[in-house]
């Protein structure tokens, strides 16, 4: 403030010199030319400061740690410039595991396919700020291929107005919608692989997949502009009997009570997202059961549910006869179709690129 009104004063003595100037030597040329300028000076001057809003931003972090991660976050994806009304260019995942936790192979091709898909400015990998971001070969192929992915240390949040927050799925529930509610975007789980572009759905302020009739997926959260109505009113839905040890109460129930009451402020997409759902995963794993997904703009792969034994790497992925085989062949072959053995000129190639 003390800038703005020494900057004011400053104008202001401007003005009056050239209005003296002006009456004293109001025959002259080159004075009503000075008029000119300082009218032009001061309205752009009105224009362009005044109507800054310079009070300190707030915003939905909180703590110091929070604050400083969205700062960090928000320069790297606008430059220091504030957030626009609409966002669709961020995605969004986030890594709450134990320090040096290795990114899987299905985790590397989540992130591949959202670069090839959405073609963001910048993918924000949100991780514990008191663990470490992945490691292993995977990431480092990620680190390589996947253009704009940014590490944002985030400080794991352990309450929610006021409810205790422990469990870690719970925990990245309530900061996507944190993080969703103020720079906007694509939020995924990193088993959630995207087949297609999303411009069909650009018309929307939020979109989300149907599991079921009663649940709305929380895998996949597309929204398209900051602050958006229903991403608040599901964060503030935590207020209400939010309970830690209820597994999945405020992640799909809630969001799809919300889509009944305001079907205005989200869009469903009720086969295209997570379908397969929860019920059908047997259909991502089970070789020659092949799920139709053509029309799907994702597919949930619901990993932790596959058989123990199962093993996704480039050379598995090549003859394995299953809906994940077929997805994750699109992602890192660019073609879904079964695909011949490898030769041993090829394996090393393979292996160059981490998958061992």
């Amino acid at each position: 403030m003390d800038d703005r009104l020494l900057l004011r004063g400053q104008c202001m003595k401007l003005w009056r010199h050239i209005w003296t100037v002006a009456v004293y030597r109001r025959r002259s040329r080159n004075c009503l030319l000075l008029v000119v300028y300082g009218i032009c000076v001061y309205i752009v001057w009105n224009i362009s400061f005044l109507h800054i809003n310079h009070s300190p931003i707030t915003d939905s972090v909180t703590s110091p740690s929070q604050l400083r991660a969205a700062a960090a976050a928000d320069r790297h994806v606008n430059g220091d410039v504030t957030v626009p009304t609409r966002r669709r260019d961020i995605v969004h995942v986030t890594w709450f595991y134990p320090p040096r936790t290795a990114l899987r192979f299905h985790e590397a091709m989540c992130l591949l396919a959202a670069q090839r898909y959405v073609r963001p400015r910048k993918i924000l990998l949100w991780y514990d700020a008191e663990s470490t971001p992945p490691t292993g070969a995977w990431w480092q192929f990620a680190r390589q291929s996947v253009a704009h992915l940014l590490p944002v240390p985030y400080q794991r949040p352990t309450s929610v107005y006021n409810r205790t927050l422990v469990v870690p799925e719970h925990q990245s529930d309530v900061v996507r919608l944190t993080v969703l509610e103020e720079f906007g975007g694509l939020y995924v789980d990193l088993d959630v692989i995207i087949v297609r572009p999303l411009d069909s759905l650009l018309g929307y302020d939020v979109i989300m997949g149907a599991e079921t009739p009663q649940m709305l997926g929380s895998g996949f959260i597309f929204v398209t502009r900051t602050n958006a109505t229903f991403i608040r009113l599901w964060r503030q839905a935590y207020a209400d009997n939010f309970d830690d040890s209820v597994w999945n109460r405020h992640s799909v129930y809630v969001p799809m009570e919300l889509a009944q009451q305001y079907p205005n402020l989200v869009h469903v997409e009720w086969f295209s997202i997570n379908r397969p759902n929860w019920n059908e995963r047997q259909w991502l794993y089970t070789t020659g059961k092949l799920w139709d997904w053509s029309a799907n703009y994702a597919v949930h792969l619901w990993y932790r549910e596959h058989p123990r034994n199962s093993v996704y790497d480039p050379l598995t992925i090549r003859h394995l006869n299953t809906t994940t085989g077929e997805v994750l062949r699109l992602i890192y072959y660019e073609d879904s179709r079964l695909l011949p053995p490898i030769t041993n000129t090829s394996t090393n190639e393979v292996d160059n690129t981490g998958g061992k």
